[in-house]
């Protein structure tokens, strides 16, 4: 049942082979190109149509290759850019903002250094109605971050499947002169797949990260006292999730829990969300879902309810409808659903219809 909605479908590929019968590369051009049309009922206060992108799933344009170095070695590279495609825009930050990273893999495991996603993403992603519903339905200001985030200056590792575990773990450096810890960041995951049935738990902490719960989250206060729309940075945010899914027939069940820790100045916040869904296939070609997360962070709660529909017309090109109701409560509480502007009262709704092609 675990499908990572950060895997893209690769097609077109270039092969070089070297003068030695040992040594074989190969370089693999993919992406993602996303786009539709995007109701929302309050944005600021008023409704909305959009020619929003990328919800379904990112928007990319990437290239990976790998090169057989013998004794089951392989050197390995993906270079992936992030864009707008209603604008042509890049996203993410930088010409590879999507990812950028390097390694060595064997018979035990992969070893990459550079820019790329942590395990909340990599693990408990895979559980979440997004799978259908799209970005809208993540949890509350990604501050869990399994829509897929990605840190800096990371050493990364990740285990072969041994018995049907799988275990990683990761560190991203500061590189903060005389201060080891400063923006520095680290993440550790471990699933199990046997049959039908998946299972993840994962964990990342980061030092000095930028926030601000009044835009992400809706909220008016943090700690007990105002914000005032004020970003600021944080000393660490810690979050952990455990995920699961079985798969039934045409029917998949998902389900998964995140909390995030929030710490500054000696104050402390948990932002709490449970997520449980239900997938059914229709067909092979057409699939459907619906989802509820309930989320808690001090005397503001919100509940969402996503659903979503895919019919695919081919491997490559599927097309789309979704839906996001969200309702928050408590403290003047504002409801904003990801990615979307803050909606002025305490309730929202996102619909959208879109097509997805992946080459």
């Amino acid at each position: 049942m675990r499908k990572s909605l950060a895997a893209p479908l690769a097609a077109a590929s270039l092969c070089v082979f070297a003068a030695t019968a040992q040594a074989q590369s190969s370089v693999t051009i993919y992406g993602i190109v996303d786009a539709g049309l995007t109701y929302v009922n309050n944005s600021n206060g008023h409704a909305a149509w959009l020619t929003d992108t990328g919800v379904q799933q990112g928007n990319r344009l990437g290239f990976k290759g790998t090169e057989d170095l013998g004794a089951d070695l392989k050197a390995l590279f993906v270079l992936e850019s992030g864009f707008n495609l209603s604008t042509g825009a890049m996203n993410n930050g930088g010409i590879f903002g999507r990812q950028a990273y390097v390694g060595l893999s064997n018979s035990i495991g992969t070893l990459t250094m550079g820019h790329q996603y942590d395990f909340m993403g990599d693990v408990i992603g895979n559980y979440s109605i997004a799978y259908v519903a799209g970005v809208y339905a993540f949890h509350q200001g990604d501050y869990d971050r399994i829509s897929g985030d990605r840190l800096d200056n990371t050493v990364k590792f990740v285990s072969k499947s041994f018995g049907g575990f799988t275990a990683g773990g990761m560190y991203s450096f500061g590189n903060v002169a005389g201060d080891f810890r400063k923006n520095s960041a680290m993440s550790f995951g471990l699933t199990f797949d046997q049959g039908p049935l998946s299972l993840g738990a994962a964990y990342t902490g980061i030092n000095n990260f930028r926030i601000n719960p009044a835009n992400d989250l809706g909220v008016n206060s943090l700690f007990g006292q105002p914000l005032n729309g004020t970003a600021f940075v944080a000393d660490s945010m810690k979050t952990w999730g455990l995920g699961g899914s079985y798969s039934f027939g045409k029917f998949g069940l998902m389900a998964n829990y995140t909390g995030t820790r929030i710490s500054y100045l000696g104050n402390a916040a948990t932002l709490t969300s449970v997520e449980g869904s239900l997938l059914y296939h229709f067909t092979p070609a057409l699939v459907g879902g619906a989802g509820y997360t309930w989320s808690k962070l001090e005397n503001s709660r919100w509940g969402q309810t996503a659903i979503g529909l895919d019919y695919s017309l081919s491997k490559r090109t599927d097309v789309y409808a979704e839906a996001n109701y969200q309702q928050a409560s408590g403290d003047g509480t504002q409801a904003v659903v990801l990615t979307l502007p803050t909606s002025s009262t305490n309730k929202q709704l996102a619909m959208r219809i879109g097509m997805r092609h992946r080459f």
